[in-house]
């Protein structure tokens, strides 16, 4: 009776959450229901008289046969206790597919590491190193005034980011505009333009950013910002390049950002840059092997 009240348990229970349950979760509750009908049928039980007839030659005290019979049943249930503790716990640790679990990071928390491709631990340390090195040597550098004495800002139309690596950085191309941009724009050296109002040029004179170098085509995009009321001194573009060296399994990459301001009246340019290097291993020991400091 305690095993039929047990599998009835199971069956209904595990019908009733079919449609809120994840598989593994069905599997986890399934395992646990099974172990505990598992534990009832292998309680003490009533042995055959012929088993008892032959324990009865090895046992010297027959007020012990009791004893003897009654604890058979326990070896068995330890090994089913062992198996469910592991069926158990490996369904637990699992998870559901086809569900995802998302936390909130802390300001001051370490970015995650890519396992295939660069992300925030590359592009942000690069996006600050540039931008930095970019408004040092501008402060280094004469700056210009009024009239009355009052420095005068330079008007910087940053153009667009350029991706040359061999890893496609998807939605990370915007936001590593955004990033640059404000960073200039909360500088005293330089006067940003908005962005929609490039994107509005370049859509108004049918041109793509790399064409803007043809003289021609600059004279006409800073001739539509100007009537825009946005003069240009210096068009900026950040380029984004990769090398890769592979060393059997595991290879290394060096990403690189450039950041190039070129001056409209003249053509003269400047250019800063910053370098990370990455390395993508198949296993965790890869990583000793090929940085060995004993090698």
């Amino acid at each position: 009776m305690e095993t039929l009240r047990f599998k009835t348990i199971r069956n209904s229970r595990i019908a009733g959450v079919n449609a809120v349950l994840c598989p593994v979760q069905l599997v986890f509750a399934a395992n646990v229901l099974t172990l505990a009908n598992r534990i009832v049928e292998l309680q003490p039980r009533t042995v055959p008289i012929t088993r008892i007839v032959g324990a009865a030659k090895f046992v010297k005290n027959p007020e012990r046969m009791a004893d003897t019979i009654h604890w058979e049943g326990i070896p068995m249930l330890r090994r089913e206790w062992l198996i469910g503790l592991v069926s158990v716990s490996s369904s637990a640790l699992a998870g559901c597919r086809g569900h995802q679990y998302g936390y909130l990071m802390k300001p001051d928390a370490a970015n995650m590491v890519g396992s295939h491709a660069a992300g925030s631990e590359v592009f942000d340390p690069l996006v600050d190193e540039t931008v930095a090195k970019l408004l040092a040597r501008e402060h280094q550098g004469p700056c210009p005034t009024d009239m009355n004495g009052n420095a005068l800002k330079k008007t910087v139309c940053f153009v667009g980011v350029e991706n040359k690596m061999t890893e496609d950085i998807g939605d990370f191309k915007d936001q590593l505009y955004q990033q640059i941009d404000s960073q200039i724009l909360e500088s005293d050296a330089f006067r940003p333009i908005s962005r929609r109002m490039v994107d509005a040029a370049l859509y108004e004179t049918r041109m793509r950013p790399d064409a803007l170098m043809i003289p021609e085509n600059m004279r006409l995009f800073t001739a539509v910002l100007e009537r825009q009321g946005a003069p240009v001194d210096y068009l900026l573009y950040a380029t984004l390049t990769s090398g890769t060296t592979q060393r059997n399994s595991s290879k290394q990459r060096d990403y690189l950002m450039t950041l190039e301001m070129v001056q409209v009246a003249d053509g003269d340019y400047q250019k800063v840059s910053a370098e990370i290097r990455k390395g993508y291993h198949k296993t965790s020991l890869a990583k000793v092997w090929d940085y060995n400091p004993l090698k």
